[in-house]
């Protein structure tokens, strides 16, 4: 799903200029702590966050918030079209231009 959301020119282009992304990789083995005795991994943490903050528990997962943390896009899975993808974020960032908070 990165290679739809990042490989096609028109998404590069939103993300470069009006979008912040943020990826949360959840089979990333990477000890959060190395001094830390429960051994938790940051993968296992973004799953953690994952289905606290936003009920679920799917990969790939994407949603769109508002500077104060409000859904701005619906979430979103897998979608292999990168023109579908385009179409979804350009109607985030419409709304989020209107966005009172």
């Amino acid at each position: 799903m990165e290679e739809v959301l990042l490989q096609y020119p028109a998404n590069q282009q939103l993300l470069a200029d009006s979008l912040v992304p943020v990826f949360l990789f959840c089979d990333d083995r990477a000890l959060v702590n190395a001094q830390d005795s429960d051994g938790m991994t940051w993968g296992q943490q973004h799953v953690t966050f994952q289905k606290d903050r936003f009920q679920v528990n799917a990969q790939p997962y994407f949603v769109l918030l508002s500077p104060d943390g409000q859904f701005i896009l619906d979430q979103f899975g897998y979608t292999p079209d990168p023109e579908a993808v385009h179409v979804r974020l350009k109607a985030a960032l419409r709304k989020a231009r209107n966005f009172k908070g």
